[in-house]
């Protein structure tokens, strides 16, 4: 592929990065992929035959592909950072079921990870979420294998999340009320 072209991608993707829909995406980006002779079924050469093909170059297909990739890999870069600064304070992770109608055997049951072991398998591309420990101080042992949560410790992180989640809306509503209240005479 020409480099100008890949520019041109490259640029609308970083611009979509920024809060583009797809629709925005594809219409920013279809005319100056038509301009450049890379939309629609061309004759090109194949490089491994030598024969001429009908090459399908860009179409909107393949554009939602491209932003629907890049802003996965983004979200997914994202949430691996946070999970970066965040691994003192919450150094376990929790693998977290897809949409999907149905699942693997193995994938039905909560999985909790430490950070560190994650870290260690290069395994950063999965969706996954925090979760605290009972103690902020408690250092993971990455020489431990992964094991699934037993019910009560499932029991147990979803009371410790639902306090969690209690206790941040009522932060919230104290601050809220706190920008809403008038200023105080000095």
């Amino acid at each position: 592929m020409r480099l100008d072209i890949l520019e041109a991608i490259y640029q609308a993707v970083m611009d979509a990065a920024e809060g583009q829909t797809l629709r925005q995406f594809q219409k920013s980006l279809t005319p100056a992929l038509q301009k450049k002779g890379w939309w629609g079924v061309k004759p090109l050469r194949d490089p491994v035959t030598g024969d001429i093909v009908e090459a399908r170059l860009g179409s909107p297909r393949r554009l939602r592909v491209i932003y629907d990739a890049n802003m996965r890999t983004a979200r997914a870069a994202g949430q691996w950072g946070r999970i970066q600064r965040g691994k003192r304070s919450h150094p376990y992770l929790i693998y977290e079921l897809g949409p999907s109608r149905e699942h693997r055997v193995g994938e039905r049951k909560l999985l909790v990870l430490p950070v560190l072991a994650v870290e260690a398998t290069g395994n950063n591309k999965i969706p996954l979420t925090m979760a605290s420990t009972n103690s902020p101080k408690a250092k993971p042992d990455i020489s431990e294998q992964p094991r699934q949560l037993t019910q009560s410790e499932i029991a147990s992180l979803r009371q410790d999340m639902k306090e969690s989640s209690a206790w941040m809306r009522q932060e919230l509503q104290g601050r809220r009320e706190q920008r809403e209240a008038p200023p105080r005479p000095a």
